[in-house]
């Protein structure tokens, strides 16, 4: 899909910012499976060989929804880029599950080159863009609900001290 008419002039997010933006996404879902692995290690044992299981779901779960629902994690839009259609359309659901899961699995798997290949493509996009046939494009810092982003800033922040409280009541146990 070479066709860009709807996105116009647009500039590419490069390989630096996304990585951030993944910096700050493994943060918060790095958090969130703490407590989910604390919760569930509590009711069902440490040893549950569900919980690998669970932690996948999570952590698929979180970028999946994100993207799906405001075509950008948090990390991506701390730092204004966002997923989108070549073309420039909305994501749809065969999008999303080809980029996050398939295609990150894809880009994963060949030593992290997948994701390597945003810094040497044209439209800077690593092998899960290819496959989906999506970019990352940076959007002006007004097109996102400013009250969005002070929610979020307040909710990471609270989950980490959430975190922090949690291992070391856990370390502090052991």
């Amino acid at each position: 899909m070479e066709n860009n008419h709807h996105l116009g002039h647009v500039k590419y997010a490069g390989f630096w910012i996304r990585f951030a933006a993944r910096f700050l996404d493994g943060i918060i879902v790095a958090a969130i499976l703490i407590v989910a692995n604390v919760v569930l290690g509590t009711v069902g044992g440490y040893h549950n060989p569900l919980l690998p299981l669970i932690d996948l779901v999570i952590a698929f779960g979180y970028f999946c929804h994100m993207t799906k629902k405001y075509g950008a994690t948090y990390g991506k839009q701390v730092l204004n880029i966002r997923v989108v259609a070549e073309d420039g359309s909305h994501l749809t659901n065969t999008m999303v599950v080809m980029r996050e899961i398939v295609g990150k699995i894809a880009s994963g798997i060949i030593l992290d080159i997948g994701y390597l290949m945003v810094a040497f493509t044209k439209r800077k996009q690593g092998l899960h863009d290819k496959i989906a046939e999506t970019v990352v494009v940076h959007t002006a810092p007004h097109t996102h609900n400013r009250k969005h982003v002070v929610a979020l800033n307040v909710a990471t922040f609270t989950l980490l001290i959430v975190v922090l409280f949690v291992v070391l009541a856990v370390t502090h146990h052991s």
